[in-house]
């Protein structure tokens, strides 16, 4: 398990503070962090997003602490050795500001053995700024997030002549939907899709 501990000087009034950023040792663990904090940020984490990133990388969860409380938490969820993606990046409000971020960022991307990796981060628009600062990312393209009720009456959309529709995933070629997965997300990742 990797622990960052160390009792160092508080970067804003001087008075020493014991921060240190470890990983997270059960699902219980990573549901606070990726339900619970999250949601109670505005996002909407999925109700299942837990479960399908603890398969990919049950590895990848850390919670920073300090004084042994946890103030904040981040994933580093690997897909394969060359690709990971950083997210639930959150500092709990008290903390903010006070340099905890950045050291948990870099902290979580030493700890997975990704720091020559190809990260992706997924980030609200105001904060990127200081993930180029922090790790140095660059942003890519925005992304659009919709939701809303399927259908099977899909009206123009046809494929070799026959209307769209939608189907179980149960009734999906699982290795055609991890080859087409793939071709859109950049990298395999069966264990996230199983789930």
């Amino acid at each position: 398990m990797f622990q960052d501990s160390r009792t160092t000087e508080s970067e804003t009034d001087g008075s020493p503070d014991t921060f240190r950023v470890r990983q997270a040792t059960s699902p219980m663990e990573v549901s606070l962090l990726v339900l619970e904090w999250a949601a109670a940020e505005g996002w909407h984490p999925g109700l299942y997003d837990t479960e399908s990133f603890y398969h990919q990388d049950p590895t990848g969860f850390y919670l920073a602490e300090k004084d042994g409380v946890p103030i904040g938490g981040a994933s580093v969820v690997k897909y394969g050795e060359n690709f990971a993606f950083l997210d639930h990046v959150i500092i709990k409000p008290p903390f903010r500001g006070k340099g905890y971020a950045r050291r948990m960022i870099k902290a979580v991307i030493e700890a997975s053995g990704m720091s020559g990796a190809n990260i992706g981060l997924d980030s609200v628009m105001h904060m990127q700024d200081a993930y180029n600062r922090i790790i140095g990312v660059k942003f890519a393209w925005k992304n659009t997030r919709f939701r809303g009720v399927g259908s099977n009456n899909i009206k123009g959309v046809k494929e070799d002549n026959h209307p769209a529709a939608l189907v179980s995933v149960k009734q999906v070629n699982f290795e055609h939907l991890c080859v087409f997965d793939a071709s859109v997300f950049g990298t395999p990742r069966p264990s996230f899709l199983k789930s």
